[in-house]
C-alpha cells in the first residue's frame, strides 16, 4: 500500500503539475507572440505618419493592444491557477482515501465538517495524525493561495475580507487597485503561477 501512496504522488508531481506547467508556458509563449506581431503589425501600418497621426491609429487599435498586453495574460494565469489549485485539492482527496484503506479507518474524509482542502488537512492531521507538513509556511501560503482562489472565482479578483490581506505577500501576485490595506484587486504577474506550482511541489515532497 505504501508504493501505491508513493505512486500516487509520483503521478501528480509528475505528471498533473509537470503537464499544467507545460500548457502555461506553451500560452505565455503564444500570446507574447502575438503581441509582438501586433506591435510589428502596428509599426508597419503608422509608416509615414506624424506622430500625432501614428498616436491616435494606435489608440483606436487600443483595445486589440490590450487583449495582449492585460485581458489574455490574466485570463491564462487565472484559469490555469485555479487547474492547478483544483488537481491539488483532488490529490489532497486522494490521499485521504489511500491512507484511510491503508489503515482501516471507517471514518474518511468525507465524514469530516468543512471542504476542500481544509477538511482533507483535518483528516490527515487528527484522524493519520500527519501534522509536520501543515506547520510549515508552504502550508501557509498553500492556505493564502486558497483565499485567491476565492477572490478569483467568487469576486473577479476583488478582495473586500481583513483575512484576505496575507495574499499581498504571495510572489507574483500585485495589488491594482487599492481602496484600504483590506480593500484591493489584484493581478498575477507572469512568475504567480510557476511560483504556484513550486509552492505546491515542495509540500507535496514533505507530505510524501
Amino acid at each position: 500500500m505504501a508504493h501505491k501512496i508513493f505512486k500516487i504522488h509520483d503521478f501528480f508531481i509528475e505528471f498533473e503539475l509537470k503537464q499544467i506547467l507545460q500548457y502555461y508556458n506553451e500560452m505565455e509563449k503564444y500570446n507574447q507572440n502575438s503581441l509582438q506581431s501586433y506591435e510589428e503589425y502596428l509599426d508597419e501600418a503608422t509608416q509615414g505618419m506624424d506622430e500625432e497621426e501614428a498616436q491616435y491609429y494606435v489608440e483606436r487599435n487600443d483595445d486589440k493592444l490590450y487583449d495582449y498586453v492585460i485581458g489574455h495574460p490574466q485570463m491564462i494565469r487565472r484559469t490555469v491557477f485555479l487547474e492547478i489549485y483544483f488537481s491539488f485539492e483532488n490529490y489532497l482527496n486522494s490521499k485521504c482515501n489511500d491512507l484511510q484503506k491503508e489503515k482501516n479507518l471507517n471514518l474518511s474524509y468525507e465524514d469530516i465538517h468543512g471542504q476542500g482542502i481544509n477538511r482533507a488537512k483535518t483528516f490527515l492531521t487528527k484522524v493519520c495524525l500527519i501534522t509536520e507538513p501543515f506547520n510549515t509556511g508552504l502550508w501557509r501560503d498553500i492556505v493564502d493561495y486558497g483565499k485567491v482562489r476565492n477572490a478569483i472565482a467568487h469576486n473577479q479578483s476583488i478582495v473586500k475580507k481583513k483575512k484576505y490581506s496575507s495574499i499581498k505577500q504571495l510572489p507574483g501576485l500585485s495589488v491594482e487597485h487599492e481602496i484600504n490595506e483590506y480593500t484591493f484587486s489584484f493581478i498575477l504577474e507572469e512568475n504567480f503561477v510557476p511560483k504556484c506550482i513550486d509552492t505546491i511541489t515542495e509540500f507535496v515532497k514533505i507530505l510524501r
